[in-house]
């Protein structure tokens, strides 16, 4: 416990913009965080607390915090140096209506992402930023941003892509200095958010597409002759039967072949590089595959596949593993 206070000293203390009452009150209140065992709220700090009452904590926590500075200095301590950045929804359940925030959020949290509840629930929703250490197989959670109701999001005349895009934007700085790639779902699939992402930051998108994506083979054969515009696409792509020509196999095991090409979205209107994976079942025959994307031409099939799915287990194929493949 010692050495946990005495670390989160030295980080808070590195970080520029609070005063001497907020540090004092960060480094006692992150304590308590660690030794209160029960539900923590500022009646429970108060009754563990000879320092502070209900009322300084409250008025102690309306003050702004620099949360994304102090995670960060913890990251560079702890961290391996090799980062991917990920971004997801989180969903609070909530049955009351005056918190503020509130409202049925179709996208939001385990139930929904795994089919068990195809609808939209009514609660709280929590966009997470964190950055994924592809070296220690682990995450750094970053910063939090709930996402506003409805009402809140008319009046500022902006939707839900717009929201989630500003949330990462908001901290671009921080997370250019960590890593290129952001790391997203199949849900942010969505052209206005990912060029949002492009035009106003460094970072490029990882991301899943649907099975029935609408993408097109870029045309690599001779120019025609006579007038009118070049050929540009060479037909659209079956994913069930993909063409062998526009494929080039990246990695295979007993598991999954990775497939690697660049090919054009439709629906995103861009080339992309894309990480086909077809997964084997015990008889090493195809029984399903997913599709991984990238906005970087240059980024391996390979480690697009392995820089998505660390959003799930950063285990897996080791980075030393897959550069053998690159």
């Amino acid at each position: 416990m010692f050495d946990k206070l005495t670390s989160i000293k030295a980080i808070i203390g590195k970080v520029k913009g609070h005063t001497k009452s907020q540090n004092d009150f960060l480094n006692y209140i992150l304590g308590m965080f660690l030794s209160i065992r029960t539900r923590i709220n500022f009646l429970q700090f108060a009754r563990h607390s000879d320092e502070y009452n209900e009322k300084s904590c409250r008025l102690q926590f309306e003050q702004y915090v620099d949360f994304v500075a102090i995670n960060s200095e913890y990251i560079k301590q702890k961290g391996s140096g090799r980062y991917v950045i990920a971004y997801d929804l989180s969903y609070l359940k909530k049955s009351g209506k005056s918190t503020a925030g509130t409202g049925k959020y179709c996208g939001a949290g385990p139930p929904v992402r795994s089919g068990c509840a195809q609808k939209a629930l009514w609660g709280l929703e929590i966009g997470l930023v964190s950055v994924i250490d592809i070296g220690n197989h682990t995450a750094f959670h970053l910063d939090a941003i709930q996402t506003p109701d409805s009402q809140e999001r008319k009046s500022k005349d902006i939707d839900l892509p717009d929201h989630y895009a500003q949330s990462i934007l908001y901290s671009k700085d921080t997370l250019e200095k960590f890593s290129n790639y952001l790391s997203v779902d199949a849900y942010f699939a969505k052209k206005d958010f990912i060029d949002c992402i492009l035009k106003q930051s460094k970072l490029e998108v990882i991301t899943r597409l649907r099975c029935d994506a609408n993408c097109k083979y870029l045309y690599n054969g001779p120019a025609r002759k006579g007038r009118g515009a070049p050929k540009k696409y060479d037909g659209k792509v079956d994913w069930n039967q993909p063409d062998p020509q526009y494929f080039k196999l990246a990695y295979q095991d007993e598991y999954v072949k990775i497939y690697d090409s660049i090919l054009y979205c439709v629906f995103l209107k861009r080339k992309i590089r894309v990480a086909f994976c077809q997964y084997l079942n015990l008889q090493f025959e195809v029984s399903s595959y997913k599709i991984y994307t990238c906005t970087d031409l240059k980024l391996p099939a390979l480690l697009i596949q392995q820089y998505y799915k660390a959003r799930f287990h950063p285990r897996g194929i080791s980075m030393i593993q897959a550069s053998e493949y690159v």
